[in-house]
């Protein structure tokens, strides 16, 4: 399968700048777009969501995002991290970048559950020229691990080598991918990565309740939690949240954030850590009684 994306919609020519999305994602796939239009305008234009369904690509009809239907009926509309259904969501990530590659130099994914904060076209152009590398990617500190929610990669052979041996692991039943690629890396040193910072290309625990102010960085990627509910809570929380939600909403979010910050800088990282697993535990159980995976 050829992927055509209209000329007007790459990045300087070259690059194809994507997420994918099902139903239960959407919310977070229009504030991505939300952050990118506060900040970098080019880009919101150029951002091409992949969605599952035509269900999925009616509900962003409204908006100026460009989408492509994959005609994936059968995923489930939200499925949470290492689920039974997760694998079999993000192996859309891999075959959709196997199959851009076909015919763009340049792939550029993004989680939609990152909200960009500056201006980074520039910055990411810059750092692919010094580092000359396959893949410049997010990282991940203290875990010391690439991150494979954020990424652009060049067409290489080594890279495509990758995405089809990721794409072959996910339909094997995996529930996840990032342990895996980075077990990957240490036997292929024929593939050049490079990290980006990882106090400017922010994960979740590098930001989470640290501070009663938002830290300055280029993006803030909300992983490191479970649940879709709790998700869309942390981003209100911190003020990064750019899409319509009621004002009961954000304040009791922006209040809980102040309170949980207060808490964790009184009783240290471990109690805090331990009211949030219970929290994500209380979030799952609801998701596994409401039955949104199937």
């Amino acid at each position: 399968m050829q992927i055509k994306i209209p000329t007007e919609k790459l990045v300087t020519g070259n690059t194809v700048f994507f997420t994918f999305a099902t139903k239960g994602y959407l919310g977070f796939t229009k504030n991505l777009h939300a952050s990118l239009l506060r900040v970098t305008p080019y880009l919101a234009d150029r951002l091409i969501v992949f969605c599952s369904d035509v269900g999925t690509q009616e509900e962003l009809q409204d908006t100026k995002i460009h989408t492509i239907n994959c005609n994936a009926d059968n995923l489930p509309e939200f499925a949470v991290f290492k689920s039974q259904n997760f694998g079999r969501v993000i192996a859309y990530k891999y075959f959709i970048a196997s199959q851009l590659l076909q015919s763009y130099e340049y792939i550029w994914w993004c989680d939609s559950d990152i909200v960009v904060e500056a201006p980074i076209l520039r910055h990411i152009k810059v750092l692919m020229l010094k580092h000359n590398c396959d893949l410049l990617m997010q990282y991940e500190w203290p875990r010391h691990q690439f991150n494979t929610g954020f990424w652009i990669a060049r067409k290489s052979a080594e890279v495509e080598q990758m995405l089809e041996v990721m794409l072959t692991y996910l339909h094997q039943g995996a529930k996840s991918d990032q342990n895996y690629f980075n077990e990957y890396l240490l036997k292929h040193s024929d593939l050049h990565v490079s990290g980006l910072h990882y106090d400017e290309f922010m994960c979740g625990n590098r930001f989470y309740h640290k501070s009663f102010v938002k830290p300055k960085c280029f993006l803030m990627h909300f992983n490191y939690t479970l649940g879709k509910q709790l998700k869309e809570e942390l981003m209100m929380g911190h003020g990064v949240w750019y899409t319509e939600s009621s004002f009961i909403s954000l304040f009791r979010a922006r209040f809980k954030r102040i309170i949980r910050t207060a808490f964790k800088k009184l009783t240290g990282e471990n109690s805090y850590h331990r009211q949030i697993l219970q929290e994500e535990k209380a979030a799952l159980e609801v998701v596994n009684f409401n039955s949104t995976e199937r």
